[in-house]
């Protein structure tokens, strides 16, 4: 993984809609080099970048992902607030950033989200340098890690579990994603010591970024990554 000390948090949703084209645009404009995004599944097996397991929240409609199909999302006047993988991966690699992928399941199987993330990445040849896969469902990424040894996984806490290490070691993982909330300058000195890149979210305070970063915090996922990047190298 290349410098990430400020990844946008679902692009830059303090400029634009989260997740969405526009967002990545947005968040590029800044100047950030990585940013955040969701991926899910639709019915149809389609992968697309969206949080929630339906549309209330962004769209303000009732429909769950796992009864769309990709066409629904015209019909239904969101594709703008919903786009594909593909055309996400696209978007991003026009802009020259690097992407954190978290999957997502929704109650559904892990295994199909994690083939149809898998595939895109693979269509696209996305460079593995400008990438981490993350996933609260660790079933996701033992079946990336079976797929491909060479992945860079990331584990999405909350707060640690007890057995992070463990998991850590068995899955591989290169970065560790936990609720700056439940962080320490011991756990980070903990984290650090095991091998693993700290990449905490979501952060949105300056004075909580500067602490994080004195700990040795890698990097802060954030809904607005100008104010980040403003801080500079000199707050540390």
């Amino acid at each position: 993984m290349s410098s990430g000390r400020v990844i946008g948090h679902r692009g830059a949703p303090r400029l634009a809609p989260e997740n969405t084209l526009k967002s990545f645009h947005a968040a590029a404009k800044t100047g950030v080099a990585w940013v955040e995004t969701d991926v899910s599944l639709l019915g149809d097996g389609t992968a697309v970048i969206c949080h929630d397991p339906d549309l209330q929240r962004i769209a303000g409609r009732p429909e769950r992902l796992r009864d769309l199909r990709l066409a629904d999302l015209d019909r239904l006047g969101v594709a703008d607030r919903v786009p594909t993988l593909d055309a996400a991966i696209e978007t991003l690699g026009d802009y020259g950033l690097s992407v954190n992928l978290d999957v997502k399941t929704h109650g559904g199987e892990a295994g199909a989200v994690a083939d149809a993330t898998l595939a895109v990445l693979d269509a696209r040849a996305w460079p593995l340098d400008k990438l981490v896969i993350s996933s609260f469902n660790f079933a996701v990424l033992e079946r990336l890690r079976a797929l491909r040894p060479d992945l860079p996984l990331g584990l999405l806490y909350d707060a640690p579990a007890d057995d992070w290490r463990a998991t850590a070691r068995r899955l591989g993982a290169a970065t560790i994603h936990p609720n700056h909330a439940h962080l320490s300058a011991a756990i980070t000195a903990e984290m650090i010591a095991a091998g693993v890149r700290v990449l905490t979210w979501t952060v949105n305070r300056p004075a909580d970024a500067i602490r994080l970063w004195r700990w040795g915090v890698d990097g802060v996922i954030t809904d607005d990554p100008a104010l980040m990047l403003g801080l500079g190298d000199t707050e540390v």
